[in-house]
């Protein structure tokens, strides 16, 4: 039957190469349509069986591999023998090229000398990144024409294009939904929260038991808002609740009182809210460079070493940020800059909320950013607070005396997000919960006193599919983990059509020359930042300005610097503009990848804070988000996925609101609405600590 050795030289060439009982039948090599013969080893000539496993680098199997081995020009006949393993057989010495790919991973390619006894591999791919593949080989046995002769097992675990090397696998079969701003997301949690039945995790930067979720009566009495508050909430429910709170300058501080209240700090002993507070003591000088992945160990984990020799010595899969030397030290001497800055929960296993809101009263915004808006005010305010801010007027004084100046209610406006998570990835979550109070109950911390270890939670595989969109949950962690910075190099790496960038800081210079490289590689690569203005004395200053002279410099016409504010005509100051504090912290690329969660757009979120993201692949949910994104910040952007429409559609309304901003100081002229959210970002022209470096701030 020739044409079937016709079909099984082509398919190995391809990477599809299967056995069959057609395929057994092909007896000798056929020349194929290029003129090559396909070469193949007969059972009776076997003198060794060569198993590749093509893989992730995750060490699980691979959707829709291809697999494509030659010799000497020659494609070689490949038999399956297992769900991700395909087998050659050896018999005299040769060299054989391996190439392995699937979609969304970087190919790897790699030669496997036989000298008729061992086999070694030599010269591995790297991509343009530096970033390669796992090798692990190790040795057993295997069963050909009825003999039994040496088998060599070699794993090939391929990069991921978008997701970390490094961070927890990709979970598939999540549903997701992006929450816009405070009274969108908090309303979820509650109503999450409420159904809760065996366990409630939370990890917060800052926490106000009187923080309430859900602010449809803002005039009631303060004992009905009570049971909207997150400590109400809490306590009405059956289940067992676990509370991590980031302590304020390191573990051990005067100040650790100072990110917590009296309230949560007089549960220490109830044994149904538990909570312990934690400190990062990250300081000085250090060296960063984010850790290797050990291919073979996570072979091992996942079973498929059993009843086989080795692995023998491996190269560790490196990551693909660079390292840098990391300098902390401030003007402020000896205080620690670092910070616990998670913020998600875990409701009963099943339902996580990852992002960048607080347990905060500044924390809480709808997505009108109205100037006054009495819903924002803290649980405490005056009956006489509210109402004033229901009425745009400002409270007369104890005495009865008029206000001699009126500003807004305070907090302002504030803009973030939070992702809500069903499915697989959710135990992801909960495990780095576990791992980081199981550590804390090691160290015997202040507040460990009555705690217990938690279990480990259910291996993500275990939970059941709820949607079709793969996410990866991401961390930082000093020393230790540094995934999000990674999926962050990655994405910027694959970018084509934008990069959008949301978030409270836009200083992070071990990205940057990443970016620049980029956008001189993709002449029509565009890039968005809407992020907060800095002023003269802020550290960050100077570390902000060089950013943006890098882009605006280099790319007048593909770069966007922008703001935001809320406009009032009403009472307020600078005649009702008052900053809507951007507290997001989004990247999205090509309406392909997300990453969302408590990491800033600075050095110190992706070397040395405690952060959370969560990275997410799917271009139907992340071209639908960026849009509603968007219309959030001006409704009348065109929603087009066409990025020079409505990029340009940015620009135009950001220049726009800056003409109507400056004309309505004139208290001479007639007030002027402006369009949205949008403004251009105006920097000071010099800063008081031009030496404080982006690591610090």
């Amino acid at each position: 039957m020739p044409c079937l050795r016709r079909v099984w030289s082509v398919l190995a060439v391809v990477g599809l190469g299967l056995a069959s009982a057609g395929g057994a039948a092909c007896s000798a090599p056929a020349e194929d349509d290029e003129g090559a013969a396909a070469a193949a080893v007969s059972e009776t000539d076997a003198t060794a069986t060569l198993d590749v496993h093509g893989l992730d680098v995750w060490a699980r199997p691979l959707a829709a591999p291809a697999l494509g081995v030659t010799t000497s020009g020659r494609a070689v006949r490949l038999a399956k023998v297992g769900p991700s393993a395909s087998r050659v057989l050896l018999g005299a010495p040769g060299s054989y090229r391996l190439r392995l790919e699937a979609p969304d991973h970087v190919p790897f390619e790699v030669t496997v000398d036989w000298d008729g006894r061992e086999v070694r591999t030599r010269d591995a791919s790297r991509a343009p990144d530096g970033g390669r593949a796992g090798v692990t080989l190790a040795h057993g046995e295997a069963q050909v024409g009825g003999r039994s002769v040496p088998s060599h097992h070699l794993f090939l675990g391929l990069r991921h294009a978008w997701f970390s090397a490094q961070a927890r696998p990709p979970r598939a079969g999540n549903a997701v939904e992006l929450l816009f701003d405070g009274e969108e997301s908090f309303r979820a949690i509650d109503a999450r929260l409420r159904e809760a039945q065996r366990s409630v995790l939370v990890s917060t930067w800052w926490w106000d038991s009187n923080f309430e979720l859900v602010r449809d009566t803002p005039l009631a009495s303060t004992r009905d808002r009570k049971k909207n508050t997150i400590l109400g909430v809490l306590d009405a429910s059956p289940a067992q609740k676990r509370i991590l709170v980031g302590q304020f300058l390191g573990s051990v501080s005067l100040l650790d009182w100072l990110t917590t209240d009296s309230e949560l700090r007089s549960r220490v002993a109830d044994p149904r809210l538990q909570f312990m507070r934690e400190g990062n003591d990250t300081r000085g000088t250090f060296r960063f460079d984010a850790l290797p992945v050990r291919f073979g160990d996570r072979v091992r984990g996942e079973g498929g070493l059993e009843g086989l020799a080795g692995p023998e010595a491996e190269e560790p899969v490196p990551s693909t940020v660079p390292g840098h030397d990391v300098d902390l030290t401030t003007f402020l001497p000896g205080v620690d800059l670092a910070s616990i800055h998670q913020k998600f929960f875990v409701v009963d296993g099943r339902t996580a909320f990852v992002g960048g809101l607080n347990m905060r009263e500044t924390d809480w915004d709808s997505s009108k950013h109205e100037v006054y808006d009495v819903r924002r005010l803290p649980f405490s305010a005056t009956q006489a607070q509210r109402e004033a801010a229901i009425d745009k007027t400002c409270p007369t004084g104890p005495d009865g005396s008029p206000p001699t100046f009126c500003e807004p209610p305070t907090p302002g406006p504030r803009k973030d997000y939070m992702l809500r998570i069903d499915g697989p990835a959710v135990a992801d979550v909960e495990d780095e919960f576990v791992s980081r109070w199981n550590g804390l109950v090691a160290r015997g911390v202040s507040d460990a006193a009555g705690r217990e270890r938690m279990s480990v939670p259910d291996p993500a595989s275990a939970l059941p599919a709820k949607g079709g969109v793969a996410v990866q949950i991401t961390t930082t962690a000093p020393f230790a983990a540094h995934g999000i910075a990674e999926t962050w190099f990655n994405a910027i790496r694959n970018a084509e059509r934008f990069v959008y960038v949301e978030d409270q800081y836009f200083r992070m210079p071990m990205l940057h020359d990443a970016l620049v490289q980029r956008m001189d590689e993709k002449p029509g690569l565009r890039l968005v930042v809407i992020t907060r203005p800095v002023t003269r004395m802020d550290p960050g200053c100077a570390p902000t300005r060089k950013a943006h002279d890098l882009f605006a410099t280099r790319y007048p016409d593909r770069f966007l610097y922008l703001t935001t504010k809320a406009f009032d005509p009403v009472g307020g100051r600078f005649n009702g503009f008052a900053e809507v504090f951007l507290h997001s912290k989004m990247l999205v690329v090509d309406d392909v990848f997300m990453s969302v969660g408590s990491a800033n757009k600075n050095n110190r979120g992706l070397v040395y804070e405690l952060e959370m993201n969560a990275a997410v692949l799917d271009r139907t949910f992340v071209t639908a988000a960026r849009r509603r994104m968007l219309r959030a910040l001006h409704p009348e952007v065109p929603e087009t996925d066409d990025v020079a429409t409505w990029f340009g559609a940015l620009r135009a309304v950001a220049g726009d609101n800056a003409r109507v901003f400056q004309r309505n100081q004139d208290p001479e002229l007639p007030i002027e609405r402006p369009r949205g959210f949008l403004y251009p970002l105006e920097l000071p022209g010099s800063c008081a600590f031009p030496d404080v470096g982006p690591d610090a701030t």
